[in-house]
């Protein structure tokens, strides 16, 4: 049974790893279609790098990601130690926090765009780094909360009794307790951000097109290979992000 199980594991597993490998392969390629080619070319990177239009949304996409990390931290960690010291209202404050990874992405975009209409907003970098911020907050919550499950309160206690400021104690103690969680908290909303797709179709411009809006533009309009380059350097930059988030669990 354990053999059987052990089997099923790994071929659900190539299943699913397959057309990524099928996806970089095909990256190599100096085909102007998506074929297999036995030739090995750098064309579409060198066209990645070399294309202004690609680099602008690359910029845009890193642009909203750091800022609504950035964010995201500075609501998501202090959200986090509050509910960790109270329990008042804690179940509602939790699944308000919640609440964006909850609702379709469908609706919260349509949502945003007549908000951000009403109030004058639309067409601004403003409305998509508020977008990402609130697609990121749950992630650094639920990060920090998680680092905080063992933490002992007792350590705290005895610094207000030797004489600790609040700051003193948020730095020496808290903090080194929850980095952990902070750390991936903030790769974790960087990617949500820089991945994100619905929002910006509703909230973007031409100047405010990200990555993940040109490559689905660009599989509808004109298909080019450099989406083969795109999506292997992301599936690459996705794994890196992965991995260091198993390491700072640890």
């Amino acid at each position: 049974m354990n053999k059987l199980l052990f089997v099923l594991s790994w071929t659900l597993i190539c299943f699913l790893i397959l057309p990524i490998f099928v996806i970089v392969y095909m990256s190599f390629s100096s085909d102007l279609y998506f074929t297999f080619d036995n030739t090995f070319s750098l064309r579409w990177y060198y066209d990645l790098v070399y294309d202004d239009k690609w680099l602008k949304s690359l910029k845009n996409s890193l642009i909203f990601g750091i800022l609504s990390m950035i964010i995201s931290l500075f609501v998501g960690v202090p959200a986090a130690l509050w509910l960790h010291s109270t329990k008042q209202f804690r179940h509602f404050v939790v699944g308000l926090v919640l609440s964006p990874m909850i609702i379709p992405p469908m609706i919260s975009a349509v949502s945003w765009f007549f908000f951000y209409t009403q109030i004058g907003l639309n067409n601004s970098f403003l409305e998509i780094i508020i977008s990402h911020s609130i697609l990121g907050i749950p992630f650094v919550v639920i990060s920090v909360l998680a680092s905080m499950t063992n933490y002992n309160k007792t350590y705290e206690k005895c610094a207000r009794i030797c004489g600790a400021t609040h700051m003193q104690i948020f730095t020496k103690i808290t903090l080194p307790v929850i980095l952990p969680g902070i750390l991936v908290g903030a790769i974790l909303s960087f990617i949500s951000s820089f991945d994100e797709l619905i929002a910006v179709l509703f909230l973007s411009t031409y100047d405010t097109g990200t990555l993940p809006l040109l490559m689905w533009s660009s599989m509808r309009e004109n298909i080019s290979p450099v989406v083969l380059a795109v999506t292997s350097l992301l599936v690459l930059f996705s794994f890196v992000s992965m991995l260091s988030v198993q390491i700072l669990k640890k």
